[in-house]
């Protein structure tokens, strides 16, 4: 129609009476109306005053344009009328008939469309299952987490080879695993897992790869396991990450104790809790008591404990009796490592140059150690800061007193404070009101002999109690 009405009106400029200049001519569509040629209303009052014209007809007027028709516009009437209009109505027409036929089969279609979502959803997971070599799981109705061999996905994507491990947990009202076994020897039906082991072992990962496995499961997909018998996990609730954020006053330790808050409030026993290293936000006694009480809490819950997953480096919890390593539901799992000790050119600094390789097994039992200096050292932190840590750290483990320790002084720092101690008692005993004019300008000097000869005597005196030697005025 744009077009149409372009061409239109430059071959109508030619049209325009004998003399007249060219206007600012268009021809414009009104539905109703038909097609106009339209032009500023000077403009026509100038056509309008070269006397009547058969051809040109004024058929209204606005408050800025003249709108007219002629013998073109007439004929554009009569060929095309008002298609743009009826071709518009029609639509109408076909869209309503449309929307009219679509509802009156809604049922079918919205059932079609559910079937073809759950059809790319299946196709989608098949897919998937035969890409990364996932394994079918087991539901069923028992409380249980059974994992054998299990993988982390996304993980195994970004290292050249990936050491799977197995899971098994029991929640409240557990009962035997598929082989009949009693749980793990000597840990009866753990329903709680905790973990420990160096810095980069693999703790992050392994929780979080049991967690994805219970909840691929259940949305009915496939699983990174070469076996997994699960029952139903109603929730899977985590304190693995703090995400801060300057819109809202709230410290890191702070968006940890709200996440833990939550889940305490909210778990049942068919739950799972993932709890990544909790109570490291704050100080270290307060942390390890923290941690301490959320993990007894939940472990003496009987019949309504939940599944947890939990990682920690407070190693006194345990060397404190804090939490006994028997208790009831307790498994204790470690992340295994090998260490190979280099020689050290110093004694007694902490072997922070031993060399730490990571296995990536879970193993029964647990870790005493998080190798904090080798993953520093590592880590390109300064030989003097690591060697540092290393002494205060087996001080602390010697059961030393840190405070008296850093507060001691060195014998050279001793002797600096013996002869600022002289000093400063020679001069409190210069009787200055007594000195001369003379003495009194010379007096740099007076103070560099009292500072030399307080500090030679403090060098040389003996413990037999002699008193300073008085400087003279």
């Amino acid at each position: 129609m744009d077009e149409m009405l372009s061409q239109t009106a430059i071959e109508t400029v030619p049209e325009l009476p004998q003399g007249m200049p060219v206007p600012s001519l268009s021809v414009v569509y009104i539905p109703q109306l038909g097609f106009h040629i339209t032009m500023p209303l000077e403009e026509a009052t100038d056509l309008a005053a070269r006397g009547p014209n058969a051809d040109w007809e004024r058929m209204f007027v606005t408050d800025t344009h003249a709108y007219f028709k002629n013998n073109r516009m007439r004929t554009m009437d009569q060929e095309l009328g008002d298609l743009w209009a009826i071709i518009c109505d029609i639509e109408i027409e076909i869209s309503h008939d449309l929307a009219q036929r679509v509802l009156e089969r809604e049922d079918f279609l919205v059932q079609a469309s559910e079937l073809c979502g759950e059809l790319d959803s299946l196709l989608a997971l098949a897919h998937g299952a035969c890409e990364y070599k996932l394994s079918r799981p087991r539901m069923v109705g028992d409380n249980v987490i059974d994992v054998k061999a299990g993988r982390h996905l996304i993980q195994e994507m970004t290292v050249p080879s990936y050491v799977a491990n197995d899971a098994f947990l029991v929640g409240g009202d557990g009962p035997e695993d598929e082989d009949g076994a009693q749980g793990e020897p000597g840990q009866g039906h753990p329903n709680m897992l905790l973990l420990t082991g160096p810095n980069y072992s693999g703790k992050s990962v392994f929780l979080k790869q049991v967690a994805l496995i219970a909840y691929m499961a259940q949305v009915g997909s496939f699983v990174p396991a070469e076996r997994a018998t699960l029952g139903i996990t109603d929730k899977i609730m985590t304190r693995i990450t703090t995400r801060e954020t300057v819109s809202r006053g709230q410290s890191s330790f702070m968006i940890d104790l709200q996440q833990i808050s939550w889940a305490l409030k909210a778990f049942t026993h068919r739950s799972l809790l993932v709890i990544d290293e909790f109570g490291k936000g704050t100080d270290s006694c307060d942390g390890a008591g923290l941690c301490a009480g959320v993990l007894q809490y939940l472990l003496t819950q009987g019949s309504l404990a939940p599944k947890v997953l939990a990682s920690t480096h407070f190693h006194e919890i345990f060397e404190q009796d804090l939490i006994s390593e028997q208790a009831p539901g307790l498994g204790l799992r470690q992340m295994e490592v090998q260490v190979r000790h280099k020689h050290r050119a110093r004694r007694g600094i902490g072997d922070h140059n031993s060399e730490v390789i990571y296995l990536y097994n879970v193993r029964p039992g647990r870790s005493t150690l998080s190798y904090g200096a080798q993953c520093a050292a590592m880590n390109g932190i300064p030989d003097a800061i690591v060697e540092r840590a290393c002494e205060l750290s087996e001080l602390a483990m010697a059961g030393e007193d840190l405070v008296s320790i850093c507060a001691s002084i060195t014998a050279e720092e001793m002797a600096d404070l013996e002869d600022a101690e002289a000093v400063s008692r020679a001069f409190l005993e210069l009787d200055l009101d007594a000195l001369t004019p003379d003495e009194i300008a010379n007096f740099k000097s007076i103070l560099d002999e009292l500072i030399t000869s307080s500090s030679a005597y403090t060098r040389t005196s003996t413990s037999s109690g002699a008193d300073l030697p008085r400087i003279p005025s």
